[in-house]
């Protein structure tokens, strides 16, 4: 290729704007500076990448300094900064490719080099800790605006911990099913093992406030296994006490096992969780969350007819419209097929159905194994994470994630999906479902 000499690096402010905190952290640094063009191809991307990937070492930083959404008002930047962090969250390259530039971010090219040379060399994904809009530097408002995103990049093993929320922000986590009976009692109960899930969790979390799929009836003592059969009971303090311990805010009861005690069980479970400062959320309920509101659904029931198939068009139609509302809605699905990572064409469905809804995000449960992650929905309006699989079940090839959100100021939301695998990492296999 033909080498000349170039003045761009003189005036252009995508470097200057960084060299100064460069040379304040890294005084000693040695700079490369790389400028793509607007109309650059996808090949051009890739042997980029296969060009800088032998010289990045565990002491590179890259460097990505881009402005996003450009020329649009407000409210339409808004909704370009949703699906490029929704695009984001699939931790994809090719998933950029499909933003449109510049009215998601003015260099797909540099996002694309930048999430495959991460992927590469680091085995990192895209952690979005920051997402604002220039209207919110000036009172009057601006016809055309200019975005902004910041990521920074971890490896995925181990299990990274969450970054502190900046002004404005707050940060929830959302895991599988969780049941604190039977099989995970008795592990719980060995200190050792206890600890450990307890570190895992909180270094994770770091204290944000976590919701759960919890799974059967929080009773004051225990009944005789044979008058329970296939019910899910689990004793009052030894569950309050651990969902507190890790700071579970939320517990929801929409699932196939929230009536193993009937209606009575139900409602001595909701008493006992609110009672401890845990908001629980049945079948149907919508609640309002501060920065996010959330509706919780199953369509499925151990005790209650029809057993499969218990949301409707009608249900779905009765959600409340946001009128103005622009936070997140999230629906807490309970769904699926146990032990599949697959859609089943049941839960195919149902996307298609709240994809004409209120909802921006789908967080689903009941399979027992996490499904892998992430997928755009809705034309990329929308994220599915199908299942979390287990946070906390007796199950030895069950296997989880945590889903990490993080709320913004601008009533935008952006997702990080972290592996836990078997928390437990216990034998004690069951049938239940």
């Amino acid at each position: 290729p033909k080498v000349a000499e170039s003045a761009l690096f003189s005036k252009e402010h995508g470097f200057h704007a960084v060299l100064p905190f460069v040379a304040r952290f890294f005084p000693k640094a040695k700079i490369v500076p790389v400028a793509l063009r607007v109309d650059s191809k996808r090949e051009d991307w890739f042997a980029l990448v296969d060009a800088l990937a032998p010289l990045i070492d565990s002491k590179t930083l890259v460097i990505q300094s881009t402005d996003f959404s450009h020329y649009l008002d407000h409210g339409k930047a808004r909704r370009r900064d949703q699906q490029t962090m929704n695009a984001l969250a699939l931790n994809d390259p090719e998933a950029v490719t499909r933003l449109r530039q510049p009215a998601h971010l003015d260099s797909k090219a540099a996002q694309f080099v930048q999430m495959a040379l991460q992927r590469r060399v680091h085995n990192a994904s895209p952690v979005v800790i920051a997402n604002r809009n220039s209207q919110a530097y000036t009172r009057f408002r601006q016809e055309r605006t200019t975005s902004y995103i910041v990521q920074v990049y971890e490896p995925d093993d181990p299990p990274p911990a969450a970054w502190p929320p900046g002004p404005g922000e707050e940060v929830w986590f959302f895991a599988g099913d969780a049941f604190f009976g039977r099989g995970v009692a008795s592990m719980l109960a060995q200190p050792s093992r206890a600890e450990a899930v307890r570190e895992t969790v909180t270094r994770i979390t770091q204290g944000h406030p976590l919701a759960v799929n919890l799974e059967g009836v929080v009773v004051t003592s225990l009944p005789d296994a044979k008058r329970v059969k296939r019910a899910l009971v689990m004793k009052g303090d030894l569950t309050l006490g651990w969902l507190k311990a890790l700071n579970v805010k939320l517990a929801g009861l929409a699932n196939n096992h929230a009536l193993d005690g009937g209606e009575g069980g139900l409602a001595g479970t909701m008493n006992a969780l609110a009672a401890a400062g845990i908001t629980p959320v049945r079948d149907r309920e919508v609640i309002d969350l501060g920065p996010f509101r959330m509706v919780a659904l199953t369509d499925l029931s151990n005790t209650s007819k029809p057993h499969t198939g218990r949301i409707t068009r009608e249900t779905i139609a009765r959600l409340p419209q946001p009128d103005g509302d622009a936070r997140p809605f999230f629906a807490l699905l309970h769904w699926g097929a146990e032990f599949r990572r697959e859609a089943t064409p049941r839960q195919i469905e149902l996307m298609d159905w709240l994809a004409n809804s209120p909802v921006t995000a789908i967080l689903g449960a009941h399979s027992h194994v996490d499904s892998g992650g992430p997928e755009s929905w809705r034309a990329g309006d929308g994220l599915v994470c199908r299942s979390m699989g287990n946070f906390l079940f007796d199950q030895s090839i069950g296997s989880g994630a945590l889903a990490e959100v993080r709320f913004f100021e601008d009533k935008t939301f952006a997702v990080r999906w972290i592996p836990i695998g078997n928390l437990l990492k216990g034998r004690a296999t069951t049938d239940l479902q």
